[in-house]
């Protein structure tokens, strides 16, 4: 389990297509809007990627272009982090 979420490199459903001139991620068959959340990071041929902005449940926006571009591939998914309110105290 991440220490930052609930999932930690887990199979996304469906197949994600990568540019290399811009962020986007289009996919097929997934279910971005369920699945991710903006802040959280994708491994996409073996490369960290941050979300920046789920748009639909096929379409979402990187920070960054992938360094490859190419379609059919899998992305796995890492929660970002969660803040935990039990841990978190205010300094006096």
């Amino acid at each position: 389990m991440s220490s930052w979420g609930y999932t930690d490199n887990a199979a996304i459903a469906g197949t994600v297509t990568t540019y290399t001139a811009n962020g986007n991620v289009v996919g097929s068959s997934t279910y971005f809007t369920v699945n991710v959340k903006d802040g959280d990071y994708l491994f996409i041929t073996g490369a960290k990627y941050q979300v920046q902005n789920v748009i639909s449940n096929t379409i979402l926006t990187l920070s960054s272009p992938t360094a490859t571009a190419g379609g059919s591939r899998t992305a796995y998914l890492q929660q970002g982090p969660k803040l935990d309110r039990k841990s978190t105290r205010l300094n006096s």
